[in-house]
């Protein structure tokens, strides 16, 4: 929580928003602009307004064989009702399918407070408990809005559109000591970065970890026309090139209603 807090602060004081046009602009362009502001929130509108999510990063599991993803459909044709429930009651908001045969497999999305009640879905998981998938458990904070149109969408049947998963780890220059001129400013910086990509439309989703010993630091959703396309978006991040963060990029499929 602290960290959150923390990049919360730099935010609000760092993100500067865009200048109002002058007085010579003629009307039409300033109605657009007028749109444009009232559709993004400010950054200090957008950290007041972060919560709390469980994530559960899936993988592959000890019974996984090349024909596990037809067991998994079957499955899910068999049982589809157990997610279903969790999407009536509000508690899972969605999931992110990553593309090709990696390791990891997907990303579900939660808004379950109890870590133990959270632990006792993932560990009930009709593939999880069939060893085909696992579920690792992590607490964020995060940007609103996540799932907000997946009941109305029936989102959790469909393909889903395509976007990218970005994960950033902590890098060869990583430090804890966020009092540090150096690491404030990196951080500064990298925030910075991060809001304009949220202004320009192309960050649909942020969250920090709240676990600080965790290598993994931040998930982040893209729109981007390809995996290249997203991780110049990465590397455009000072965080990326002083070293004190490296990503990595998945392509992943997103049914309608989950992303804002």
């Amino acid at each position: 929580m602290k960290f959150v807090l923390f990049i919360a602060a730099i935010i609000v004081g760092c993100a500067q928003e865009p200048a109002p046009p002058p007085p010579s602009t003629p009307a039409v362009v300033q109605q657009k602009q007028d749109s444009v502001d009232q559709q993004v929130p400010s950054a200090e509108a957008m950290v007041a307004r972060f919560t709390k999510y469980q994530i559960a990063i899936i993988r592959k599991g000890s019974a996984w064989t090349k024909d596990a993803p037809q067991k998994i459909e079957k499955l899910v044709a068999e049982r589809g009702d157990y997610w279903k429930q969790m999407v009536d009651d509000g508690k899972l908001l969605g999931m992110a399918r990553v593309v090709g045969d990696g390791d990891i497999r997907g990303v579900l999305f939660f808004k379950i407070q109890d870590k133990d009640e959270m632990k006792a879905v993932a560990a009930n998981a009709p593939a999880v408990k069939a060893k085909l998938l696992t579920a690792d458990i992590r607490t964020v904070w995060g940007s609103t809005g996540l799932g907000a149109n997946l009941k109305e969408n029936a989102g959790m049947t469909k393909e889903g559109d395509t976007y990218y998963l970005a994960a950033m780890v902590k890098g060869p220059k990583w430090s804890k000591n966020a009092d540090s001129p150096e690491t404030r400013q990196a951080t500064a910086e990298a925030m910075k970065h991060l809001y304009s990509l949220y202004k320009g439309g192309s960050l649909r989703f942020f969250a920090a970890l709240e676990d600080m010993d965790m290598k993994l630091r931040n998930i982040s959703i893209l729109k981007a026309a390809s995996a290249e396309e997203a991780m110049q978006m990465l590397k455009d991040s000072p965080s990326v090139k002083n070293g004190w963060n490296e990503p990595n990029v998945f392509e992943v499929k997103i049914p309608a209603g989950i992303v804002p």
